[in-house]
Protein backbone atom coordinates (compact mmCIF):
# COMPACT_ATOMS: atom_id res chain seq x y z
CA UNK A 1 0.00 0.00 0.00
CA UNK A 2 1.22 3.32 -0.73
CA UNK A 3 0.36 6.48 0.96
CA UNK A 4 1.31 9.43 -1.16
CA UNK A 5 0.68 13.25 -2.72
CA UNK A 6 -0.30 14.32 1.15
CA UNK A 7 -2.18 18.02 -0.14
CA UNK A 8 -4.08 20.87 1.52
CA UNK A 9 -6.76 22.75 -0.77
CA UNK A 10 -9.81 25.28 0.18
CA UNK A 11 -13.52 24.10 -0.10
CA UNK A 12 -16.10 26.57 0.56
CA UNK A 13 -15.33 27.57 4.09
CA UNK A 14 -13.61 24.67 5.18
CA UNK A 15 -10.17 23.28 4.51
CA UNK A 16 -9.10 19.80 3.81
CA UNK A 17 -5.90 17.84 4.43
CA UNK A 18 -5.93 14.83 2.13
CA UNK A 19 -3.70 11.76 0.78
CA UNK A 20 -3.98 9.09 -1.95
CA UNK A 21 -4.09 5.80 -1.01
CA UNK A 22 -2.72 3.03 -3.55
CA UNK A 23 -3.02 -0.72 -2.89
CA UNK A 24 -0.33 -2.60 -4.54
CA UNK A 25 -0.90 -6.08 -3.46
CA UNK A 26 -4.16 -6.66 -3.67
CA UNK A 27 -7.09 -5.32 -6.67
CA UNK A 28 -8.70 -2.79 -4.60
CA UNK A 29 -10.26 1.08 -5.78
CA UNK A 30 -7.41 3.75 -5.47
CA UNK A 31 -8.85 5.71 -1.99
CA UNK A 32 -8.44 9.81 -1.44
CA UNK A 33 -8.47 9.99 2.00
CA UNK A 34 -8.95 13.67 4.22
CA UNK A 35 -9.52 15.33 7.20
CA UNK A 36 -11.08 18.30 7.31
CA UNK A 37 -12.30 21.42 9.50
CA UNK A 38 -14.09 24.93 9.38
CA UNK A 39 -11.39 27.97 8.10
CA UNK A 40 -10.44 29.00 11.65
CA UNK A 41 -8.89 26.24 12.55
CA UNK A 42 -7.16 25.36 9.49
CA UNK A 43 -3.57 26.36 11.37
CA UNK A 44 -4.41 22.91 13.18
CA UNK A 45 -4.08 20.93 10.71
CA UNK A 46 -0.68 19.15 10.49
CA UNK A 47 1.98 19.12 7.84
CA UNK A 48 2.80 15.03 8.27
CA UNK A 49 2.05 12.19 6.37
CA UNK A 50 1.47 10.30 10.07
CA UNK A 51 -2.66 10.43 10.50
CA UNK A 52 -2.49 8.44 6.57
CA UNK A 53 -0.25 6.04 8.22
CA UNK A 54 -2.35 5.06 11.54
CA UNK A 55 -5.45 5.15 8.71
CA UNK A 56 -4.20 2.98 6.15
CA UNK A 57 -2.32 0.82 8.75
CA UNK A 58 -5.27 -2.21 9.51
CA UNK A 59 -6.81 -2.12 6.20
CA UNK A 60 -3.38 -2.70 4.48
CA UNK A 61 -2.45 -5.55 7.13
CA UNK A 62 -6.54 -6.71 6.72
CA UNK A 63 -6.09 -6.92 3.13
CA UNK A 64 -2.99 -8.80 3.03
CA UNK A 65 -0.54 -5.71 1.34
CA UNK A 66 2.63 -6.83 1.72
CA UNK A 67 3.90 -3.19 3.14
CA UNK A 68 3.08 0.40 3.73
CA UNK A 69 5.37 3.21 1.76
CA UNK A 70 4.99 6.50 2.90
CA UNK A 71 6.08 8.81 0.40
CA UNK A 72 7.15 11.32 2.88
CA UNK A 73 8.80 11.65 6.81
CA UNK A 74 7.11 10.31 10.11
CA UNK A 75 8.22 10.33 13.54
CA UNK A 76 10.41 7.42 14.07
CA UNK A 77 8.34 7.39 17.75
CA UNK A 78 5.48 6.80 15.88
CA UNK A 79 6.53 3.90 13.19
CA UNK A 80 7.89 1.94 16.58
CA UNK A 81 4.54 2.39 18.09
CA UNK A 82 2.80 0.87 14.89
CA UNK A 83 4.83 -1.87 14.98
CA UNK A 84 3.75 -2.96 18.23
CA UNK A 85 -0.05 -2.59 17.65
CA UNK A 86 0.98 -5.07 14.86
CA UNK A 87 2.18 -7.13 17.04
CA UNK A 88 -0.96 -7.21 19.11
CA UNK A 89 -3.28 -7.77 16.54
CA UNK A 90 -1.36 -10.56 15.35
CA UNK A 91 -1.15 -11.99 19.03
CA UNK A 92 -4.81 -11.09 19.41
CA UNK A 93 -6.42 -12.39 15.91
CA UNK A 94 -3.85 -14.76 14.61
CA UNK A 95 -1.76 -14.99 11.18
CA UNK A 96 -3.75 -12.82 8.29
CA UNK A 97 -3.24 -10.18 10.45
CA UNK A 98 0.84 -10.91 10.58
CA UNK A 99 2.82 -7.39 10.29
CA UNK A 100 3.94 -5.89 7.25
CA UNK A 101 6.51 -3.66 6.55
CA UNK A 102 6.43 0.11 7.00
CA UNK A 103 8.73 1.98 4.85
CA UNK A 104 9.10 6.22 5.38
CA UNK A 105 11.17 8.48 6.08
CA UNK A 106 12.22 9.72 9.12
CA UNK A 107 11.11 12.98 9.98
CA UNK A 108 13.83 14.54 12.68
CA UNK A 109 12.46 17.55 14.22
CA UNK A 110 9.34 17.95 16.83
CA UNK A 111 6.79 20.35 17.50
CA UNK A 112 6.81 22.82 20.73
CA UNK A 113 4.56 22.46 23.70
CA UNK A 114 0.64 22.62 23.09
CA UNK A 115 -1.92 22.00 24.99
CA UNK A 116 -4.36 19.12 25.60
CA UNK A 117 -7.63 18.31 24.22
CA UNK A 118 -10.34 15.63 24.55
CA UNK A 119 -12.74 13.69 22.30
CA UNK A 120 -16.18 14.68 22.88
CA UNK A 121 -18.92 12.76 21.34
CA UNK A 122 -21.40 13.28 23.51
CA UNK A 123 -21.86 9.89 24.70
CA UNK A 124 -20.95 8.58 28.56
CA UNK A 125 -17.62 7.58 28.06
CA UNK A 126 -16.03 10.93 26.41
CA UNK A 127 -18.55 13.34 29.05
CA UNK A 128 -17.09 10.69 31.63
CA UNK A 129 -13.42 11.62 30.43
CA UNK A 130 -14.13 15.63 29.97
CA UNK A 131 -15.50 15.20 33.94
CA UNK A 132 -12.71 13.37 35.29
CA UNK A 133 -10.35 15.82 33.32
CA UNK A 134 -11.82 19.30 34.46
CA UNK A 135 -12.19 17.90 38.44
CA UNK A 136 -8.49 16.36 38.56
CA UNK A 137 -6.45 19.22 36.84
CA UNK A 138 -6.89 22.98 37.64
CA UNK A 139 -7.33 25.48 35.19
CA UNK A 140 -3.66 26.37 33.60
CA UNK A 141 -2.46 22.46 34.27
CA UNK A 142 -0.46 20.84 30.90
CA UNK A 143 -3.18 17.87 31.10
CA UNK A 144 -6.16 20.09 31.47
CA UNK A 145 -7.86 20.22 27.91
CA UNK A 146 -9.05 23.38 26.43
CA UNK A 147 -10.38 22.05 23.59
CA UNK A 148 -13.03 19.34 22.57
CA UNK A 149 -12.58 17.34 18.86
CA UNK A 150 -15.66 15.88 17.26
CA UNK A 151 -15.35 13.56 14.81
CA UNK A 152 -17.83 13.42 11.73
CA UNK A 153 -18.24 10.71 8.74
CA UNK A 154 -17.35 7.69 11.58
CA UNK A 155 -20.21 6.58 14.07
CA UNK A 156 -22.53 9.17 12.36
CA UNK A 157 -22.73 10.18 8.89
CA UNK A 158 -26.41 11.48 8.01
CA UNK A 159 -26.55 14.92 7.53
CA UNK A 160 -29.12 14.98 10.05
CA UNK A 161 -28.03 13.33 13.16
CA UNK A 162 -24.63 14.91 12.20
CA UNK A 163 -26.42 18.32 12.78
CA UNK A 164 -28.37 17.01 16.27
CA UNK A 165 -25.33 15.39 17.78
CA UNK A 166 -23.19 18.66 17.06
CA UNK A 167 -25.61 21.10 18.32
CA UNK A 168 -25.38 19.01 21.64
CA UNK A 169 -21.75 18.66 21.93
CA UNK A 170 -21.62 22.08 21.22
CA UNK A 171 -23.38 23.19 23.90
CA UNK A 172 -21.65 20.61 26.29
CA UNK A 173 -18.06 22.28 25.06
CA UNK A 174 -19.96 25.81 26.04
CA UNK A 175 -20.66 24.65 29.33
CA UNK A 176 -17.34 23.55 30.11
CA UNK A 177 -15.45 26.43 28.31
CA UNK A 178 -14.11 24.61 25.62
CA UNK A 179 -13.43 25.62 22.12
CA UNK A 180 -15.18 22.49 19.51
CA UNK A 181 -12.86 21.28 16.64
CA UNK A 182 -15.03 19.49 14.21
CA UNK A 183 -13.33 17.40 11.63
CA UNK A 184 -14.60 15.35 9.12
CA UNK A 185 -13.08 12.71 7.81
CA UNK A 186 -13.60 9.80 4.85
CA UNK A 187 -11.22 7.19 6.74
CA UNK A 188 -13.85 4.48 6.91
CA UNK A 189 -13.41 4.53 3.65
CA UNK A 190 -10.65 2.25 3.31
CA UNK A 191 -12.72 -0.60 5.04
CA UNK A 192 -16.03 -0.35 6.29
CA UNK A 193 -16.49 -3.68 7.59
CA UNK A 194 -18.10 -3.53 11.05
CA UNK A 195 -16.46 -6.18 12.77
CA UNK A 196 -12.68 -4.88 11.43
CA UNK A 197 -14.07 -1.64 12.61
CA UNK A 198 -14.90 -3.18 16.65
CA UNK A 199 -11.77 -4.86 16.97
CA UNK A 200 -8.86 -2.59 15.77
CA UNK A 201 -9.45 -0.13 13.08
CA UNK A 202 -11.93 2.28 14.95
CA UNK A 203 -9.30 2.95 17.33
CA UNK A 204 -6.83 3.58 14.75
CA UNK A 205 -9.12 6.12 12.62
CA UNK A 206 -9.59 8.02 16.18
CA UNK A 207 -6.22 8.17 16.84
CA UNK A 208 -5.32 9.50 13.24
CA UNK A 209 -7.32 12.26 13.75
CA UNK A 210 -5.39 12.95 16.97
CA UNK A 211 -2.24 13.29 14.18
CA UNK A 212 -4.48 15.61 11.80
CA UNK A 213 -4.59 18.13 14.48
CA UNK A 214 -0.71 17.58 15.87
CA UNK A 215 0.33 21.35 15.74
CA UNK A 216 -2.70 22.37 17.88
CA UNK A 217 -2.88 19.81 20.46
CA UNK A 218 -0.04 17.81 22.21
CA UNK A 219 -2.25 15.50 24.07
CA UNK A 220 -5.44 13.63 23.08
CA UNK A 221 -7.82 11.95 25.72
CA UNK A 222 -9.35 9.31 24.86
CA UNK A 223 -12.20 6.93 26.44
CA UNK A 224 -12.21 3.66 27.97
CA UNK A 225 -14.47 1.97 26.97
CA UNK A 226 -14.35 -1.11 29.25
CA UNK A 227 -13.20 -1.57 32.75
CA UNK A 228 -9.69 -3.40 33.39
CA UNK A 229 -11.51 -6.42 34.64
CA UNK A 230 -13.24 -7.03 31.14
CA UNK A 231 -10.53 -6.13 29.17
CA UNK A 232 -10.98 -8.43 26.01
CA UNK A 233 -9.19 -7.55 22.44
CA UNK A 234 -10.93 -4.39 21.14
CA UNK A 235 -10.49 -1.57 19.09
CA UNK A 236 -9.78 0.72 22.40
CA UNK A 237 -7.38 -1.12 24.46
CA UNK A 238 -4.49 -0.13 26.93
CA UNK A 239 -2.01 -1.96 25.01
CA UNK A 240 -2.39 -0.89 21.88
CA UNK A 241 -3.38 2.93 21.90
CA UNK A 242 -0.66 4.44 23.67
CA UNK A 243 1.39 3.20 20.87
CA UNK A 244 -0.69 5.30 18.27
CA UNK A 245 1.44 8.02 20.29
CA UNK A 246 4.68 10.13 18.73
CA UNK A 247 6.94 12.77 19.89
CA UNK A 248 4.42 15.39 18.70
CA UNK A 249 1.02 14.24 19.96
CA UNK A 250 0.52 11.80 23.25
CA UNK A 251 -2.27 9.90 23.21
CA UNK A 252 -4.08 8.87 26.88
CA UNK A 253 -6.59 6.72 27.65
CA UNK A 254 -9.23 8.13 30.71
CA UNK A 255 -11.59 5.36 32.50
CA UNK A 256 -10.07 1.82 32.83
CA UNK A 257 -10.80 1.64 36.22
CA UNK A 258 -14.61 2.65 35.98
CA UNK A 259 -17.77 0.48 35.05
CA UNK A 260 -20.11 2.04 32.89
CA UNK A 261 -22.52 2.39 35.82
CA UNK A 262 -20.41 4.20 38.01
CA UNK A 263 -19.11 6.35 35.10
CA UNK A 264 -23.07 7.42 34.78
CA UNK A 265 -22.90 7.61 38.78
CA UNK A 266 -20.48 10.73 38.44
CA UNK A 267 -22.49 12.17 35.68
CA UNK A 268 -25.76 12.28 37.39
CA UNK A 269 -24.37 15.04 39.27
CA UNK A 270 -23.36 16.78 36.77
CA UNK A 271 -26.78 18.80 34.49
CA UNK A 272 -24.89 19.22 31.42
CA UNK A 273 -24.80 15.00 30.91
CA UNK A 274 -28.92 15.24 31.91
CA UNK A 275 -29.34 17.39 29.28
CA UNK A 276 -26.72 16.28 26.57
CA UNK A 277 -26.15 12.86 26.83
CA UNK A 278 -25.82 10.51 23.05
CA UNK A 279 -26.00 7.31 23.78
CA UNK A 280 -28.57 6.35 20.76
CA UNK A 281 -27.15 4.11 18.61
CA UNK A 282 -29.55 4.35 15.93
CA UNK A 283 -29.20 8.41 15.41
CA UNK A 284 -32.59 8.72 15.34
CA UNK A 285 -33.71 12.64 13.33
CA UNK A 286 -35.86 14.53 15.40
CA UNK A 287 -34.45 13.65 18.98
CA UNK A 288 -30.99 12.68 20.48
CA UNK A 289 -31.53 9.00 21.73
CA UNK A 290 -34.56 7.15 21.24
CA UNK A 291 -35.05 5.58 24.45
CA UNK A 292 -35.79 1.98 23.32
CA UNK A 293 -32.22 0.54 21.54
CA UNK A 294 -29.79 -1.76 23.57
CA UNK A 295 -27.34 1.52 24.42
CA UNK A 296 -30.39 3.52 25.79
CA UNK A 297 -32.33 0.95 27.56
CA UNK A 298 -28.67 0.19 29.53
CA UNK A 299 -27.72 3.71 30.46
CA UNK A 300 -31.34 4.54 31.16
CA UNK A 301 -30.80 1.97 33.82
CA UNK A 302 -27.85 3.54 35.01
CA UNK A 303 -29.01 6.50 35.30
CA UNK A 304 -32.45 4.75 37.43
CA UNK A 305 -29.49 3.08 39.49
CA UNK A 306 -28.07 6.85 40.28
CA UNK A 307 -31.24 8.19 41.20
CA UNK A 308 -31.78 10.84 38.57
CA UNK A 309 -33.28 9.02 35.46
CA UNK A 310 -36.63 11.29 36.13
CA UNK A 311 -34.20 14.10 35.70
CA UNK A 312 -32.15 13.44 32.65
CA UNK A 313 -34.76 15.29 29.95
CA UNK A 314 -32.06 13.67 27.49
CA UNK A 315 -34.08 10.44 27.58
CA UNK A 316 -38.15 9.89 27.43
CA UNK A 317 -38.44 7.31 30.48
CA UNK A 318 -38.80 8.18 34.25
CA UNK A 319 -38.25 4.54 34.89
CA UNK A 320 -37.60 1.10 32.47
CA UNK A 321 -40.49 -1.46 32.75
CA UNK A 322 -39.33 -5.48 32.21
CA UNK A 323 -40.84 -5.50 29.16
CA UNK A 324 -38.71 -2.58 27.93
CA UNK A 325 -35.69 -4.49 29.21
CA UNK A 326 -36.66 -7.60 27.59
CA UNK A 327 -37.33 -5.83 24.07
CA UNK A 328 -33.48 -5.21 23.43
CA UNK A 329 -31.32 -7.69 22.62
CA UNK A 330 -27.58 -8.16 23.07
CA UNK A 331 -25.58 -8.47 20.17
CA UNK A 332 -21.67 -8.09 20.90
CA UNK A 333 -19.43 -8.93 23.88
CA UNK A 334 -19.01 -5.25 24.61
CA UNK A 335 -22.75 -5.03 25.62
CA UNK A 336 -22.41 -8.43 27.23
CA UNK A 337 -20.23 -6.86 29.43
CA UNK A 338 -21.87 -3.63 30.39
CA UNK A 339 -25.05 -5.89 31.30
CA UNK A 340 -23.51 -8.11 33.59
CA UNK A 341 -22.61 -5.41 35.84
CA UNK A 342 -26.05 -4.30 35.40
CA UNK A 343 -27.29 -7.48 36.82
CA UNK A 344 -25.04 -7.18 39.82
CA UNK A 345 -26.02 -3.56 40.92
CA UNK A 346 -29.80 -3.84 39.94
CA UNK A 347 -29.97 -6.41 42.36
CA UNK A 348 -27.93 -4.89 44.83
CA UNK A 349 -30.52 -1.50 44.25
CA UNK A 350 -33.36 -4.14 45.05
CA UNK A 351 -34.47 -3.86 41.58
CA UNK A 352 -34.37 -7.91 41.57
CA UNK A 353 -37.04 -7.95 38.40
CA UNK A 354 -35.41 -5.29 36.16
CA UNK A 355 -32.04 -7.64 37.11
CA UNK A 356 -33.63 -10.83 36.19
CA UNK A 357 -34.84 -9.33 32.92
CA UNK A 358 -31.35 -8.73 31.59
CA UNK A 359 -30.50 -11.37 33.22
CA UNK A 360 -32.83 -13.73 30.62
CA UNK A 361 -31.29 -11.28 27.69
CA UNK A 362 -27.77 -12.51 28.92
CA UNK A 363 -28.33 -16.04 28.57
CA UNK A 364 -30.44 -15.00 25.15
CA UNK A 365 -26.96 -13.71 23.62
CA UNK A 366 -25.33 -16.71 25.08
CA UNK A 367 -27.48 -18.99 23.18
CA UNK A 368 -26.92 -16.96 20.14
CA UNK A 369 -23.09 -16.77 20.21
CA UNK A 370 -23.07 -20.70 20.18
CA UNK A 371 -25.59 -20.58 17.14
CA UNK A 372 -23.28 -18.35 15.17
CA UNK A 373 -19.91 -20.04 15.98
CA UNK A 374 -21.58 -23.42 15.58
CA UNK A 375 -21.13 -24.37 19.28
CA UNK A 376 -24.89 -25.19 19.61
CA UNK A 377 -27.48 -27.41 17.99
CA UNK A 378 -26.47 -26.25 14.56
CA UNK A 379 -23.55 -27.50 15.00
CA UNK A 380 -24.44 -30.53 16.48
CA UNK A 381 -27.16 -31.34 13.97
CA UNK A 382 -24.06 -31.19 11.59
CA UNK A 383 -22.22 -33.74 12.87
CA UNK A 384 -25.05 -36.12 12.80
CA UNK A 385 -25.91 -35.39 9.04
CA UNK A 386 -22.24 -35.77 8.14
CA UNK A 387 -21.31 -32.11 7.49
CA UNK A 388 -18.33 -30.90 7.36
CA UNK A 389 -18.42 -27.82 9.28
Amino acid sequence: MIVKNLRREQLGGNVRLSADIVHETVPAPFAVIYYEVEERHADLLTDSYAPFLIAALVPAVFHGEARIVVEGDVAPLLVAGLRCVMGWHHHWYGKRHAPIAIEAGTRATALPRRPSAVYLSGGIDSMFTLRRNQLGFPAGHACRADSAILVNGFDVRRPDAIRIARDHVQQIADAATLELITVSSNVPLLDDDYPLWAKQFGGAAFCSVAHALAPGFQRVWFSANSPIPDLTPWTLHPATDPNYSSADVEIRQEGLEFTCVEKVRLLAHWDVALRHARVCTRNPVDRLNCGQCEKCIRTQLAFLLAGRLSDASVFPNDDITVAQVRAVRIRNEGQARDNHDLVRELRAAGRANLARAVAANLREYEKWVAWRDGTGLRHRAARVLGFRH
